[in-house]
Parts: structure tokens; C-alpha cells; sequence
């Protein structure tokens, strides 16, 4: 576990509202990044990766999977610190277990050997393809309602769970060491996920919802997408 605590950081960060209760963003990415400063330079750079890596949305739509698992790979090799590979594993396996979702929906399959998902899960997956929750309720209890807003179509109440789950596990990694590197990744990742709930287009997330399930070629379902 780190050891550094940044107590003027942590101290200068806006008290952050849960994305749902919201109305606008307390800090700007500017200045947000440039408190960052105040993080030491090995930190700041696997802040800045893990970032990279998990904001899928700003993701070009031409990366295929192949060149995410090795952005991935390249990524974990950067990354030292326990809590931020745990968020950013955690968050790769999420995308993992929807792309496996979709794919069932489609009466497709992942190939074995094949770069269609990203992390610990694959393997597991794979080899429980054909159960209802893909065999990841214990790591992702919420692989049922998932699976179910998915076959209904529910492209706003995905969004919802998805970002209600991650913001938990944030919250718990924040509470961890409250003026450590745990409390900056914390706050990091919901401003993130607070900007993007804020930002969010209904019409535009139904359309591409209804894409992604339409799609018919197996690299165009994309982690990130």
C-alpha cells in the first residue's frame, strides 16, 4: 500500500455530489489536473494511463479489441499502485462481461484465443458462456440485471447501473486511507463518471444501444463502445 498522503491535495478537492444529485461539475478538468501536479511524478503518470485506458468513450471508434488488450497490457505494466489496478482490472471486466452479453444476445460466441475481451475474466467466461451470468455473479453481482436491461433494451437504466456500481467501488477504495493516493483515484474517476452522467444524451446512447446490438461483425463489439 502507498505510504505518501497528500493531505493539501485531498484537502483541495470540491466536495463532489453523487452523479444522479448533480447539477453541474464542482472543479474544471483544468484545474482539476493541475491540482494533480501535487502528486508525485510515479503517480501522476499512473493516474494519467489508467485513465487513458478507461475512458472508453473518448476512444476512437477504429481501435479494434487487439489494440485495447495490448494498450491494456501496456498499461498494467505501468501501474504500480494496488488500488488503481484493482479499479482499473475491475473496470475492464466490466466492459468484458457486457461485450460477452451483447454477443450472447446476438447468438454469437467469443473464439478461444481470439482478442474479444480484456482481463482475468476471459478465460472464465468463455468456459461458462452458457450460464446465465456467464459465472460472474460473485465478482459482478450485477451481471443479472445487466443482462436483463440489455435483452429489454434499456439503454438508460444500463448506463444508471453501471455507473451506480463503480461509484460504490470508488467510494469504498476512497475510504481506505482518506488523505492517500486512494482518495485522489477516487475522486478522480467520479469526476469523470459525474461529467459523463451530466453530459449524458439519451437519444444519442438509445441509438448507439440499438448499434451495438446490430453490429455484425465481431470485432465491431467493442469494449469500449
Amino acid at each position: 500500500m502507498s505510504t505518501e498522503r497528500y493531505y493539501a491535495l485531498v484537502a483541495s478537492l470540491p466536495k463532489l455530489p453523487h452523479f444522479e444529485q448533480g447539477e453541474y461539475v464542482p472543479i474544471t478538468r483544468e484545474a482539476l489536473r493541475s491540482r494533480l501536479r501535487g502528486l508525485t511524478p510515479q503517480h501522476f503518470e499512473e493516474l494519467r494511463v489508467a485513465g487513458k485506458l478507461t475512458r472508453w468513450q473518448k476512444q476512437p471508434r477504429e481501435r479494434s479489441t487487439a489494440d485495447i488488450v495490448e494498450q491494456y497490457r501496456h498499461a498494467m505494466g505501468v501501474i504500480e499502485h494496488p488500488a488503481l489496478r484493482e479499479i482499473v482490472d475491475y473496470r475492464m471486466g466490466e466492459r468484458t462481461v457486457l461485450v460477452a452479453l451483447r454477443m450472447r444476445k446476438r447468438g454469437l460466441r467469443p473464439e478461444p484465443g481470439s482478442p474479444w475481451g480484456v482481463g482475468r475474466s476471459v478465460r472464465k467466461i468463455e468456459s461458462a458462456f452458457d450460464e446465465p451470468d456467464l459465472g460472474m455473479r460473485a465478482l459482478f453481482p450485477w451481471v443479472d440485471e445487466a443482462r436483463a436491461l440489455i435483452d429489454s433494451g434499456d439503454a438508460i437504466g444500463l448506463e444508471r447501473l453501471l455507473l451506480g456500481v463503480i461509484w460504490n467501488k470508488l467510494t469504498e477504495i476512497e475510504g481506505r486511507t482518506p488523505f492517500g493516493f486512494e482518495r485522489v483515484i477516487g475522486f478522480v474517476f467520479k469526476w469523470d463518471l459525474f461529467k459523463r452522467w451530466l453530459t449524458y444524451d439519451a437519444g444519442v446512447a438509445e441509438e448507439r444501444f440499438q448499434q451495438l446490438t446490430a453490429e455484425v461483425t465481431r470485432d465491431h463489439e467493442r469494449l469500449f463502445a
